[in-house]
């Protein structure tokens, strides 16, 4: 039955996923640092969504994440990592991650964009501000996440 592949064993397991997003991460420096501004943020897309799978398998206390959550929603991976209800906190300082959040899911939905654009000014710029949204020290959405692993 096609339902049942959903439960079944997806293409990753936890301990490859959690050393996958890091890898990943390192792709989309290597790409900013070489002015591949599109393919950076592409990575940094990457980055975000499998650290998310990473984090449903060790929330759901599972070696391999199920077929079901192969999937490219940022908003629906951070819903079952467990995490959605904590994005509605009200310091200042949970504001801004919201903010962050918001941009990098907005991005996220254009990812086949940045896979076929070739790189130019406004990349330049989504990149940057991308990569300061993903990473601030106190409010990047990277941070927020990798403070819940």
């Amino acid at each position: 039955m096609a339902g049942d592949r959903k439960l079944t064993k997806g293409s990753g397991k936890r301990v490859e996923l959690e050393e996958a997003w890091k890898a990943r991460l390192q792709d989309a420096d290597a790409m900013l640092a070489a002015d591949r501004f599109a393919s950076a943020i592409a990575a940094g897309i990457y980055t975000i969504e499998i650290l998310l799978k990473s984090l449903i398998c060790k929330r759901l206390e599972i070696d391999f994440l199920p077929g079901i959550f192969e999937i490219h929603d940022l908003d629906a991976l951070m819903l079952h990592a467990g995490l959605r209800s904590q994005l509605g906190f009200r310091e200042a300082e949970s504001l801004e991650f919201q903010r962050n959040w918001a941009f990098i899911r907005e991005i996220a939905t254009r990812l086949n964009d940045f896979r076929y654009q070739p790189d130019n000014p406004e990349s330049r710029d989504q990149a940057l501000r991308f990569f300061e949204q993903l990473r601030h020290p106190e409010t990047g959405v990277l941070t927020w996440l990798m403070e819940r692993t």
